[in-house]
């Protein structure tokens, strides 16, 4: 079992449900899109920062599926995404399944002046249950929601 803390996650969780920009389409682009115009920055980041983004990452996985019981047990047997300077030069975007969820979560890291991973999660079961949210070593912040 995990040492996940679901009340420590929404510290830093921040999804502002009355912005109806979230729905707003007219900006929004996919991860897959974003990868094929990034420029290698040669930047390595630091393996704190890293292993802060993945930390949120898997709570952030654990968040999205908190209602399914079966995907939290199964994602306790399963080893999660790791986040590393080596995905700065994946020119594809990553894919996680999530068991039970008929989706998963998408990711790449991006160099903002710092490492921040982009992800995009759904379920084929919900429609328009897509959200992206790009992650920080002190945040997760959701950026779009419904367009899947």
């Amino acid at each position: 079992m995990t040492d996940w803390d679901i009340e420590s996650f929404r510290k830093i969780y921040k999804e502002d449900q009355a912005n109806d920009s979230l729905n707003d389409y007219s900006d929004y682009e996919s991860i897959e899109e974003l990868v094929k115009d990034r420029k290698s920055s040669g930047t390595l980041f630091s393996e704190e920062d890293l292993a802060k983004i993945e930390a949120n990452f898997h709570d952030l996985i654990r968040y999205r599926c908190r209602n399914a019981k079966k995907s939290l047990e199964w994602l306790e047997s399963q080893e999660l995404p790791k986040v590393s300077n080596e995905l700065l030069q994946e020119t594809k975007v990553q894919w996680f399944r999530v068991d039970g969820m008929y989706g998963g979560f998408s990711y790449a890291l991006f160099d903002l002046g710092g490492p921040v991973l982009f992800t995009e999660s759904w379920s084929r079961v919900f429609g328009g249950s897509g959200e992206q949210h790009r992650i920080s070593p002190n945040e997760v912040k959701l950026v779009a929601k419904g367009f899947a």
